[in-house]
């Protein structure tokens, strides 16, 4: 979780450094040293590399927000929890029922003023982003 306070620029050039060093199998050493005497070595290694570029390349970035859509309800599956909507804009958008409206009876297909939320995770490195929506409430309109 270090990697997503950097600029995405920086990071992403940290990790095609580190691609080239470990496809090259190359090793660094590196030495300095401070005017007031210290002196410090780091050593990245093979192992360190590839540990490095496991760990960026399982970085994600989620975000969470709430929208208002209207649309079309036009389907409701009870057993699986799962809704699917077609919005004025001609998106469809399917995912899980909250827990507070799996009680509720659906009229199918129905007018609808949806409260969803939609949760976006996006890994930093390849750019793939996965998106999943929880139908909070809905108004007939």
């Amino acid at each position: 979780r270090v990697m997503s306070d950097f600029n995405l620029r920086a990071t992403k050039a940290y990790y095609e450094f580190l691609n080239m060093l470990n496809n090259e199998k190359i090793e660094l050493i590196a030495e300095w040293a401070s005017p007031n005497s210290q002196y410090s070595i780091s050593h990245l290694s093979s192992r360190v590399i590839s540990e490095a570029i496991e760990a960026m390349n399982k970085e994600t970035k989620n975000e969470e927000r709430i929208i208002t859509v209207n649309g079309q309800l036009v389907g409701v599956n009870i057993k699986q929890n799962r809704f699917n909507l077609i919005t004025d804009k001609d998106e469809h958008i399917h995912g899980k029922i909250s827990e507070v409206l799996r009680k509720e009876k659906f009229t199918i297909p129905l007018k609808v003023e949806a409260s969803i939320k939609e949760a976006t995770e996006s890994n930093l490195m390849s750019g793939k982003e996965s998106v999943s929506y929880v139908l909070l409430e809905i108004k007939a309109l």
